[in-house]
C-alpha cells in the first residue's frame, strides 16, 4: 500500500512541477506581449504626434498608458519570482531534485562566492531591455508632446492642461523606471 502511495505522490509532484514550469512559460510569453503592445502604442502616438493638427498633442497621454502596462510587466515579473521560489524550496529542494531552478541557484551562490555575481547580473538583459522600452519611449512622447504642445497655448486652460499633462508624464515615467527595476523575493 505504501508504494502505491509514493507512486501517487510522485505523480503528483511531478504535474505540479510540470504545470508550474509551464505557467512560468505562459507569463513569461505574457510579459513579452505586453512590451509588444507598449511598442505599437508608442509608434501610434508617435505618429499622431508628429502630425501637423492638434492631435499632436495627444502623444502627452502615453507615459501614463505605458505606466500601467508597466505595472502589468511587474506583475508578470513578480508572479514568475514567486512560482521560481515554490518550485525551488517545495518541490526540487524537498524532493531533492535537481532541476533548473536548483542549478540557477547554485550558479549564483557559487558566482556570488567567486566574487563574480553582481545582484542583478541575471536580470540584466531583460530588465534593462523593458526598463529602457518603457522609459525611452515615455521620454520621447513627453519630448515630441512639449514640442507639439508650444504651438497652442492659445489660452491659460490649455498651459494649465499642458503643464498638468507635462507633470503627469515626468511622475509616470520616474515611477515606471522603478517598476521595471529587478524585482527578486528575498
Amino acid at each position: 500500500m505504501e508504494q502505491v502511495t509514493n507512486d501517487i505522490q510522485k505523480a503528483q509532484v511531478i504535474a505540479e512541477y510540470t504545470a508550474l514550469r509551464s505557467e512560468i512559460e505562459k507569463r513569461i510569453v505574457l510579459r513579452q506581449q505586453v512590451l509588444l503592445a507598449v511598442l505599437l502604442l508608442a509608434g501610434t502616438f508617435f505618429v499622431l504626434g508628429v502630425q501637423d493638427s492638434e492631435l499632436g498633442i495627444s502623444v502627452l497621454c502615453y507615459p501614463v498608458i505605458a505606466l500601467f502596462l508597466a505595472a502589468a510587466w511587474r506583475h508578470e515579473s513578480m508572479r514568475i519570482c514567486h512560482i521560481r521560489n515554490y518550485i525551488l524550496t517545495e518541490i526540487e529542494m524537498r524532493y531533492n531534485f535537481r532541476g533548473w531552478e536548483t542549478h540557477r541557484q547554485t550558479a549564483r551562490n557559487t558566482m556570488h562566492q567567486k566574487g563574480h555575481w553582481d545582484q542583478n547580473e541575471e536580470f540584466m538583459g531583460l530588465g534593462v531591455s523593458a526598463r529602457c522600452i518603457f522609459v525611452a519611449t515615455q521620454i520621447f512622447a513627453l519630448v515630441i508632446g512639449i514640442v507639439r504642445s508650444l504651438s497652442f497655448f492659445h489660452s491659460l486652460s490649455t498651459l494649465l492642461l499642458i503643464i498638468l499633462l507635462v507633470v503627469a508624464n515626468v511622475a509616470a515615467t520616474i515611477t515606471t523606471y522603478h517598476f521595471t527595476k529587478h524585482y527578486r523575493e528575498k
